[in-house]
């Protein structure tokens, strides 16, 4: 059978293994056939990180994530067992897929301290399959090569990631994204506005420092409201690029905990940012917020345009950008919403923190 995202992981259909981030657990599993699929390990110690990817996938199917069972795990041991790799590359990437595998037999049923969490909280894993998306960029990645420290500027990148979201339903995709994040309880690609009680109670927002070249001189800025542009992903399907929800599991958020379903626990460390996504004018106000100081942020990341017209527009964006990211949160309030409602969110069976969000928004 070929490795895909509806069949089975099976020993027999393994044929290679590649490591797609060294130092961390991402592999790419190639088959026999010129078929491959994506698996990667996480530590979640709440074991909610399937119904994160559930979420996610509502607004955008493309970030399907699919949790391994018990059984592919086991034949994922039976091929790393029996393989005999005769390249370093390979070896190596054996060696750390044996890593996750030794955790998972020994320690998926205690909690145990997993990767490199700020907070070192015990963690158990869960492993899942994804479709390989190929031309996989990152803001951060992109913007780095347009100011290098050895003076190099290659535009390629943010071309490409503004070319994605510029595109039709592009940008409104970021923004869907940003409000299965927001569901989640994840600030970890996009921050939340919050009522700044030392300026009056002012919505203001905050988002992540980055770090830059100027010629061969380092210096730092703060986003308005990306938190980590390095979690905003685009990737090529066929020829178009498209924007894609990656790395959606916020470790440090209170509110990641699916089983949770008191407002004092989930919201210890800092309000839901689903709040935000209620029916009502003020949030609305904050949603519009959110919207412009995006693409500020991504304007500014990605960089002026050349252009040999003084009048001619040199924001990567188009000028509806704002509205067209507002516009993209909606839809995702509408799909999540639409998705509880049809129960294709939570099935017949809600975990009491879905059952808490819903009541807060009034679902």
């Amino acid at each position: 059978m070929a490795l895909s995202m509806n069949t089975p992981i099976q020993a027999n259909d393994i044929d290679t293994i590649e490591a797609l981030a060294p130092g961390h657990p991402v592999f790419q599993l190639y088959g026999k056939n010129d078929d491959s699929i994506v698996i990667k390990a996480e530590g979640d110690e709440t074991k909610s990180l399937g119904q994160h990817a559930q979420v996610l996938a509502v607004v955008d199917p493309n970030a399907l994530h699919i949790v391994l069972t018990a059984q592919e795990r086991q034949e994922l041991r039976r091929w790393a067992n029996s393989v005999n790799a005769s390249d370093t590359a390979t070896r190596n990437a054996l060696v750390e897929l044996n890593k996750v595998l030794l955790f998972d037999l020994h320690f998926s049923s205690r909690k145990v301290k997993y990767g490199n969490d700020q907070g070192a909280n015990q963690k158990t894993q869960v492993i899942f399959k994804m479709q390989p998306r190929a031309g996989l960029t990152d803001l951060k990645k992109a913007s780095s090569k347009i100011r290098n420290q050895d003076g190099t500027v290659d535009k390629t990148d943010v071309r490409l990631i503004a070319k994605a979201l510029n595109a039709s339903g592009g940008l409104e995709q970021l923004g869907q994204i940003l409000a299965a994040d927001f569901f989640n309880g994840s600030q970890d690609r996009f921050s939340a506005p919050f009522y700044d009680m030392y300026k009056k109670n002012a919505l203001v927002t905050e988002g992540g420092a980055y770090t830059y070249y100027e010629g061969t001189t380092k210096k730092s800025k703060r986003f308005k409201i990306i938190q980590n542009h390095g979690n905003v992903f685009v990737y090529m399907d066929g020829k178009k690029a498209r924007p894609i929800g990656l790395d959606f599991f916020d470790y440090g958020s209170a509110a990641r905990d699916y089983s949770l379903d008191d407002t004092e626990e989930i919201e210890s460390r800092s309000p839901w940012p689903g709040r935000w996504l209620i029916n009502g004018d003020d949030e609305a106000q904050a949603r519009w917020l959110i919207a412009q100081n995006v693409v500020d942020d991504l304007n500014e990341v990605l960089g002026p345009r050349d252009r040999t017209f003084s009048i001619a527009r040199t924001e990567r964006l188009e000028k509806n950008a704002a509205n067209r990211f507002y516009q993209g949160i909606d839809q995702g309030i509408a799909a999540l919403k639409e998705a509880w409602e049809q129960k294709k969110l939570g099935g017949t069976k809600p975990a009491p923190g879905l059952l808490w969000r819903i009541g807060i928004l009034g679902w």
